[in-house]
C-alpha cells in the first residue's frame, strides 16, 4: 500500500465506543470560534464557495475552466485531505417571507404591496426552493490548534487565489457558520430560538452539539432514521471508463434535501511515481515470466495477453501523466447522503439517484451496515471513515465538476425573474452589484432621453418622484428639485460636450471639484495614467479622435465622483466599425466605476452584449423591466416582442393549448396551456422552418418575395389561408440553405411550439 494512503487511514483510525446519546454520534470533538473543528484526530476549516455559470458556458470556455480547477486540485497540500461538499438545502419558508416580502406601511398603496407579495408567492409555490450551496472542508494532522491555525491561514490564502481564477469566492465559515449548516441538515424546518452563542452555552454548561442534533438518530443496515425523517448513505462504487462532466450535477438534480461529498487525497509526485515504476516494474516481469514459459513450449508466436497488455497500457500512461502532463496522483471517493419523509420516498429517491449512475455507466451502492461511518464522511466535519477509494489522476477529478451555474439571491433583494438552469428565484440588491448597470430600450420618441435629462435635473417632469440610492432628487407633491451640481449624476452626451477651447486636461479639472491646486494636480496626473490618456494632456478635444474624447468625458464624469452615470445613445452616431471598436473600450472603462449606470438605447445588440436588466418605455410609460433572457426568450408584451427583434406578430385566439391566428387561418400548437389573456402571438423569423410535406402541425405557404442580405436570405411567406391584406411571414435563411432550396414557388412551414412567444 502507498505510504500517504496508508499513514492517511492510521491517522483516521479510532477505537470504537458505543454511543450513549445523539450527541455521542456526532465526532466533533472541539470547536473554536474563527471556525476551526477538532473531529476525529484531525482538524479541519470549511470554506463557503460561490458557484461559477459553468453549466451554460461555450466548450471553449469549460475547458479553460477545468484547467484552472485542475490547478486548484493541484495547489492541494499532501499532508491534508479536501472534502468538496454540495449541499441541497431546502429554503425555509418563513425565511424567506421574512426577505423578500413587502411589508405594509400607511400610504395608501398596500394593495400593490399585495399584488407583488402574491406574485412571490405564486412563484416559490412553483419553484423547487431548493438552493445548492459549496462547499470546501481541509482537514490535517496537527499536533496543536496554534500549528492547525498556522496551516489554514496558508492554505486558505492558495485556495482563495485559485478560486479567483474560476471567478469564484472562498468565505472562511466560523463556528456559527458551520454549526447552521449541520443544523440545516438535522433539524430542517426547525428554526433556531436564538442564535448560537458558545460563550453563553459555555457558561451554563450546555454542549454545543445541543444546538444542532436531532433528538434521535437511529442507525439500521441500509438507512437511517433522524427523528421524522428517514436517509440513506451511497458511494460510488465503481466508476465509467469515461465520465461527463455533468454527473455530479445531475445528482444533485434531485429534489431532496441531500448531499455529495468528493472526498480528495492528494498523494506526492515523487512517491507516486516510485509507486507506478514499482508497477510496472513488476507488470514487465510478469511479461517476461510469461514469453519465457511459452518459449520453453516452443510456444515462440504467442501473443501476450490481452489483460497483462492493458496493465503494461494502462500503467505506462499513468506514469507519463504524471511525468509529462504535470498531473498528480489522487485518491477519490463520492459519497451521496439523501434524506425523505417516508420510507417509501426514501426507496424510490435512492432508485432515481442509481438510475443516474447506471445512465452514467458508474455504480452507486448502498453502504450496508456503515450509514454511520458513510454519514461521517459525507457531512462536512473534514473525516473520511469510508476507504472505498479510487486511484486517479488529476483531471479525472477536475471531470467530478461541482459548479453549475450562478445564483443570484440577494438578502431583501428584488424580484428579478427565474433562474433558467436552477429554476429558483433571482433576487437582486443592485447596491451589492459590482455594478448595478441598466438599460433603457425603446424606439425613437418613446421617451428614454428625457428620462436621463429629468434624472440629470436638466428638464423638469410634470409629476412624480426621482430617488437615487435614498436621496430624493426630485419630488413634486414636496416640491423638491435639486439643481444638476447638487445631484452627483454624470451624464454623457452623445457629442460628449467637452469644451472646445480647453486641453484635456482642463477639460479634467473641471470634474475634480475638491482638493488644493497640488492635489486637483495630483489626482489629474493619476487619472490620466490610469487611464492611459498619458500624452494627450495639452491637446484640444479637435484633435482627440473619436475613442479618445468619449474616454476623456468618461473621465471627467468620474472624476466628479457621480452615483449613477447616464449614458443617452452613445454610439448613434458613429459607423458600425468604429462603433464595435468604442463599444469594446467603453465596457472595458465601465468596469472600474462601481455604482449604477443607465444606458439609453434604440439597439438590440447593444442591449444584448451589454446589459442584465432591461426597462422598455413606450409613450414615456414604462412597460416593464426584463431580464436578458425574459426580453430575448419569454417577452410578455408586443412592444417587448418587436425591440427584442421579433418580426412576425399577429393576432391571436387561445385555443387550450394552441392558438389560432385569425390572419393566416391558421392554428398552432403551444405545448402548453395558453393563458386567456393573451391577444398577439410572435415568431421570430429564425424560429421559422422548412419541413417535408406531411410534417405534424407543418402548413404550405406561398414564397412572395425573396430579398437578399448581407449574410442570410429574407424569404417573404403567405400561408395557404391568409386573408386579404394579412401580414406576410418572414422567415431568415443561411444563404447556402435558401440556394439548396432551389427557388421554390412554395414550401411546407412549421413552428416549433417552444418557439412560440405568448403576448399580452
Amino acid at each position: 500500500m502507498i505510504k500517504t494512503l496508508a499513514r492517511s487511514i492510521k491517522q483516521e483510525k479510532e477505537n470504537f465506543r458505543i454511543p450513549h446519546s445523539v450527541q455521542d454520534v456526532i465526532p466533533i470533538r472541539r470547536i473554536w470560534l474563527d471556525g476551526i473543528f477538532q473531529a476525529g484526530n484531525a482538524y479541519s476549516r470549511s470554506y463557503r464557495l460561490t458557484d461559477i455559470n459553468y453549466a451554460i458556458a461555450s466548450k471553449a470556455d469549460k475547458t479553460s475552466m477545468l484547467l484552472d480547477y485542475s490547478e486548484l486540485l493541484n495547489a492541494l497540500d499532501s499532508g491534508a485531505c479536501a472534502k468538496i461538499t454540495i449541499n441541497n438545502r431546502r429554503v425555509d419558508r418563513r425565511q424567506f417571507e421574512q426577505e423578500l416580502l413587502i411589508r405594509p406601511q400607511e400610504d395608501k398603496l398596500n394593495e400593490y404591496r399585495q399584488e407583488y407579495n402574491d406574485m412571490l408567492r405564486s412563484h416559490a409555490a412553483s419553484n423547487n426552493n431548493v438552493v445548492q450551496e459549496r462547499y470546501l472542508t481541509i482537514s490535517a494532522h496537527k499536533r496543536s490548534i496554534d500549528e492547525a491555525r498556522a496551516y489554514f491561514q496558508r492554505m486558505g490564502s492558495e485556495v482563495t487565489a485559485r478560486l479567483g481564477q474560476l471567478s469564484s469566492q472562498a468565505e472562511e465559515l466560523d463556528a456559527s457558520a458551520r454549526l447552521q449548516i449541520l443544523r440545516d441538515f438535522f433539524k430542517a424546518g426547525q428554526p433556531a430560538v436564538v442564535p448560537f452563542n458558545m460563550e453563553q452555552r459555555a457558561k451554563r454548561g450546555h454542549d454545543f452539539k445541543d444546538w444542532f442534533c436531532p433528538d434521535s438518530l437511529e442507525f439500521y443496515a441500509d438507512f437511517f432514521k433522524s427523528d421524522v425523517r428517514w436517509g440513506r448513505v451511497l458511494y460510488l462504487q465503481n466508476y465509467a471508463s469515461f465520465i461527463k462532466d455533468d454527473f455530479i450535477m445531475e445528482l444533485c438534480r434531485l429534489d431532496r434535501s441531500m448531499m455529495v461529498s468528493i472526498d480528495i487525497l492528494p498523494v506526492p509526485t515523487d512517491e507516486a511515481v516510485r509507486e507506478l515504476q514499482n508497477k510496472l516494474l513488476g507488470v514487465e516481469t510478469n511479461v517476461a515470466g510469461w514469453q519465457r514459459r511459452q518459449n520453453n513450449a516452443n510456444n515462440y508466436t504467442a501473443n501476450v495477453p490481452y489483460d497483462m497488455q492493458l496493465q503494461r497500457k494502462e500503467t505506462t500512461e499513468f506514469l507519463n501523466d504524471l511525468s509529462e502532463r504535470d498531473q498528480r496522483m489522487m485518491y477519490g471517493l463520492v459519497t451521496v447522503v439523501h434524506l425523505a419523509g417516508t420510507k417509501e420516498q426514501l426507496d424510490a429517491d435512492t432508485e432515481s439517484l442509481l438510475a443516474v449512475g447506471r445512465k452514467h455507466l458508474c455504480q452507486l451502492s448502498t453502504l450496508r451496515w456503515q450509514q454511520r461511518d458513510g454519514l461521517d464522511t459525507v457531512l462536512p466535519y473534514g473525516m473520511r471513515r469510508i476507504h472505498a477509494l479510487r486511484t486517479l489522476t488529476t483531471e479525472s477529478v477536475a471531470v467530478l465538476m461541482p459548479f453549475k451555474a450562478q445564483e443570484l439571491n440577494h438578502t431583501n433583494g428584488i424580484y428579478y425573474g427565474q433562474n433558467a438552469v436552477s429554476g429558483n428565484m433571482i433576487r437582486i440588491d443592485r447596491a451589492q452589484l459590482l455594478n448595478g448597470h441598466s438599460f433603457r430600450l425603446g424606439v425613437s420618441g418613446s421617451g428614454k432621453s428625457m428620462t436621463l435629462k429629468c434624472i440629470a435635473g436638466i428638464m423638469t417632469p410634470d409629476r412624480g418622484r426621482i430617488v437615487l440610492n435614498g436621496r430624493v432628487l426630485f419630488d413634486s407633491e414636496a416640491r423638491i428639485d435639486l439643481p444638476p451640481q447638487q445631484r452627483r449624476v454624470g451624464y454623457l452626451f452623445q457629442n460628449y460636450a467637452l469644451f472646445p477651447t480647453m486641453t484635456v486636461e482642463k477639460n479634467i479639472l473641471c470634474g475634480i471639484r475638491s482638493g488644493s491646486k497640488a492635489e486637483k494636480n495630483a489626482a489629474l496626473t493619476a487619472t490620466l495614467h490610469r487611464f492611459r490618456l498619458e500624452g494627450l494632456e495639452k491637446r484640444y478635444p479637435a484633435q482627440l479622435s473619436g475613442g479618445q474624447q468619449q474616454r476623456v468625458a468618461l473621465v471627467r464624469i468620474l472624476c466628479s465622483q457621480p452615483e449613477v452615470i447616464l449614458l443617452d445613445e452613445p454610439f448613434s452616431a458613429l459607423d458600425s466599425y468604429l462603433k464595435w471598436d468604442l463599444e469594446l473600450k467603453l465596457s472595458d472603462f465601465l468596469e472600474n466605476f462601481s455604482g449604477p449606470i443607465l444606458w439609453v438605447s434604440h439597439d438590440r445588440g447593444e442591449v444584448f452584449r451589454n446589459c442584465k436588466r432591461v426597462c422598455i418605455l413606450d409613450q414615456g410609460a414604462s412597460q416593464g423591466t426584463f431580464t436578458l433572457r425574459q426580453l430575448f426568450h419569454e417577452p410578455e408584451t408586443e412592444d417587448a416582442a418587436r425591440l427584442s427583434g421579433c418580426k412576425n406578430i399577429v393576432e391571436a385566439v387561445p385555443a387550450g393549448s394552441a392558438v389560432t391566428l385569425p390572419a393566416w387561418g391558421l392554428t398552432l400548437n403551444c405545448g402548453k396551456p395558453v393563458p386567456a389573456d393573451v391577444r398577439q402571438a410572435g415568431i421570430r423569423a429564425r424560429h421559422v422552418m422548412t419541413v417535408p410535406e406531411g410534417t405534424p402541425d407543418a402548413f404550405y405557404c406561398t414564397v412572395e418575395r425573396v430579398i437578399q442580405d448581407v449574410f442570410t436570405t429574407i424569404v417573404l411567406l403567405r400561408p395557404e389561408g391568409a386573408a386579404d391584406g394579412a401580414p406576410l411571414l418572414r422567415m431568415e435563411l443561411e444563404r447556402d440553405d435558401w440556394r439548396r432550396l432551389n427557388r421554390p414557388e412554395g414550401l411546407w412551414i412549421a413552428v416549433q411550439p417552444r418557439d412560440i412567444l405568448l403576448l399580452k
